[in-house]
């Protein structure tokens, strides 16, 4: 006769890894399935680049067709570009990372990164004549005090 406890049932018998029971799904004792489809899982957002790609296509307009407007104007298109695309490709980089290592079921796309970063280097050469522009009116304010 054997001093052993009697085996629980569904453990392995020769330490393996245990195994969830099966889900009855109610009709003569059948189990359910479930299946993982491709629209459950998640995706990384295009929102991010869509507003990088405006805030850089509206610094641009200003830059080639209200260059000599105002003061604010270069302001405005020196916030967009490079500023806001960084941001948006730091808030990407963090949103991919973040949701890859919590779900399981998260799709990673880093071409929305690359495009990213490779925008926010198009943004930087933007943003040289709002930066001009700025230069050139507070160095007229200096000349006048």
């Amino acid at each position: 006769m054997s001093t052993l406890p009697p085996p629980i049932p569904g453990t392995p018998k020769s330490g393996g890894v245990m195994k969830p029971p099966p889900v009855p799904s109610g009709f003569g004792g059948t189990t359910a399935t479930t299946k993982i489809h491709a629209e459950d899982y998640v995706r990384a957002s295009i929102l991010p680049l869509v507003i990088a790609l405006v805030a850089t296509v509206a610094s641009l307009i200003l830059t080639l067709f209200f260059r000599n407007v105002s003061t604010w104007v270069h302001l405005l298109g020196y916030l967009l570009t490079p500023f806001l695309v960084i941001i948006c490709a730091g808030l990407d980089s963090v949103q991919q990372r973040r949701k890859a290592t919590t779900d399981l079921y998260f799709l990673e796309n880093r071409k929305y990164s690359f495009f990213l970063r490779a925008l926010s280097a198009l943004a930087l050469l933007i943003s040289i004549p709002h930066i001009n522009g700025i230069a050139t009116t507070i160095a007229a304010w200096v000349a006048d005090l």
